[in-house]
């Protein structure tokens, strides 16, 4: 399942919306970059922890840590605003 990257926050969290529309809220637990607009792909969005997933956009792999699924947009972003106090959040126009 395709998750499209629709915010990040300055400390590497991330929230992206997948293909029926839920959010999942994600840290990065790697060197490589994640940016808005990405699009990640896994099997299975509904776990949480550490998972290795394709960067479709980069075409590479990358380990992240899910740290939420399946929730509201109200929601994913009240966690990206308190997972590692960001100072700085932005997210792609129209989302």
């Amino acid at each position: 399942m395709k998750l499209t990257i629709v915010a990040k926050s300055d400390r590497e969290v991330f929230a992206g919306i997948d293909e029926n529309g839920d959010f999942v809220v994600l840290s990065l637990d790697d060197s490589r970059e994640i940016e808005l607009g990405d699009v990640l792909s896994h099997g299975d969005w509904n776990t949480v922890g550490f998972e290795t997933v394709t960067n479709l956009t980069k075409a590479g792999s990358v380990r992240i840590c899910i740290e939420d699924w399946g929730c509201a947009k109200a929601r994913a972003l009240d966690l990206l605003r308190r997972l590692n106090s960001p100072t700085k959040i932005t997210t792609l126009q129209g989302h």
